[in-house]
């Protein structure tokens, strides 16, 4: 048997007429706007097929189950948002909704095991406690303050055939975007500089603690074995980050000299490791980036799966097929208007772009920067693409 999971950035789902609590700028979408963008998701979600699909930026459960169930691939799929609800807006008249988040949701052609469950605050073993001190010097230790995800976690446990009690994760770390303090100058240097570090320590919080709860899940046996893992989201950093990198987890790489790995350094290494399915089986060229930024592609959706899913010796019970990326997030979306085709994918025409790039003379870096592509991006738009990977799993024995 094999199945398709997938990951998606909905940019700021949520149904017409309510607005968005915290984002003052950021006004309602019109029942016609609406229309086009429950289409232009539902557009991709059938050219997506998934079988599992982790969803980001979702502010109403009403709107992602109507956009769900305009595609003809995910009509008969459960789809749950548990906190994507409309609530009391604090600032309105009495009686007047808006919607919190961003939320995470789920969508899966398999039966759920139970409700999903939301997970908010991290797990004990995750404090983030930071010695204060030159190398191994700690003269101080000192406790963050940062204890939550500002964007749960959605976890579900997928009934799977041969997979039991596969275990997926939705993730939304904290992005790139500073945090600044009330008064700042934000045209400051120093001060971009301290706002980028804040976003940077939560994110590596939210990121220690998610793996933490991947080690957790993996300590839960099934059937004999460790339960399977998929994370899915955007993990707002790419694959070779040291965020990332924490939430995968060490591999079983020669070190210090070494010439080999002992059998049971490597299976202690792989138990509680998560590769990416971009890793696993890598895409065609073209279709391994997920966000442009600065005119600059890059990886921050990512599909993270446990040893169950990879040629690890004695591990393995199921393998990625092919895994790419459904690029159409630059595509405009007009109301009353269908999305434009996507343009078909052609090794040989970029190719002859590359070799087009190499034979140019030197760019000045800031007189010819690239466009930033998110600035064309229209409102209703997106501004992610949508990375998939094809699972088999091997016959149960």
């Amino acid at each position: 048997m094999s199945f398709r999971i997938s990951t998606f950035n909905a940019l700021n789902l949520n149904s017409a007429g309510l607005g968005f609590i915290g984002r003052l700028d950021a006004r309602p979408l019109t029942a016609e706007e609406y229309a086009a963008k429950t289409g232009a998701i539902a557009t991709e979600l059938t050219a997506l097929a998934p079988d599992i699909v982790g969803f980001q930026e979702v502010f109403s459960e009403a709107a992602l189950r109507d956009a769900c169930g305009r595609s003809p691939e995910m009509g008969d799929m459960e789809v749950h948002a548990p906190f994507a609800q409309p609530v009391p807006d604090p600032l309105g008249p009495a009686g007047q909704l808006v919607s919190d988040g961003p939320h995470v949701g789920i969508a899966s052609r398999f039966p759920l095991v139970g409700q999903p469950s939301m997970i908010t605050d991290f797990r004990p073993e995750a404090a983030p406690v930071v010695p204060v001190g030159r190398h191994s010097a700690m003269s101080e230790l000192h406790l963050l303050g940062i204890t939550a995800f500002e964007r749960p976690l959605l976890r579900a446990e997928v009934a799977v055939d041969g997979l039991p009690g596969l275990v997926v994760l939705v993730a939304h770390l904290k992005s790139k975007r500073p945090k600044f303090l009330p008064g700042e100058d934000l045209d400051d240097p120093v001060i971009q500089a301290l706002g980028a570090m804040r976003s940077l320590i939560v994110r590596a919080c939210e990121a220690a603690a998610l793996r933490a709860q991947v080690v957790a899940e993996r300590e839960s046996w099934v059937g004999g074995k460790r339960r399977p893992v998929v994370v899915l989201g955007d993990l707002n950093d790419d694959l070779g980050s040291v965020t990332t990198q924490m939430i995968c987890g060490g591999k079983p790489y020669l070190s210090g000299g070494q010439t080999a790995v002992s059998r049971s350094t490597w299976r202690f290494r792989t138990r509680d490791m998560m590769l990416s399915a971009f890793e696993i089986a890598p895409p065609p060229p073209g279709q391994g980036h997920t966000h442009v930024f600065g005119g600059k592609a890059s990886v921050i959706d990512h599909i993270l799966m446990s040893a169950d899913f990879a040629p690890v010796e004695g591990r393995q019970r199921a393998r990625v097929l092919a895994s790419g990326t459904r690029n159409a997030h630059l595509a405009p979306i007009v109301v009353g208007a269908a999305l434009p085709p996507v343009e078909p994918f052609d090794p040989a025409a970029i190719q002859a772009k590359l070799r087009e790039e190499a034979e140019r003379p030197p760019r000045d870096p800031l007189t010819e920067h690239p466009r930033d592509a998110r600035t064309d991006t229209p409102e209703l738009g997106f501004d992610h693409g949508f990375p998939f990977a094809d699972v088999e799993l091997f016959p149960t024995p």
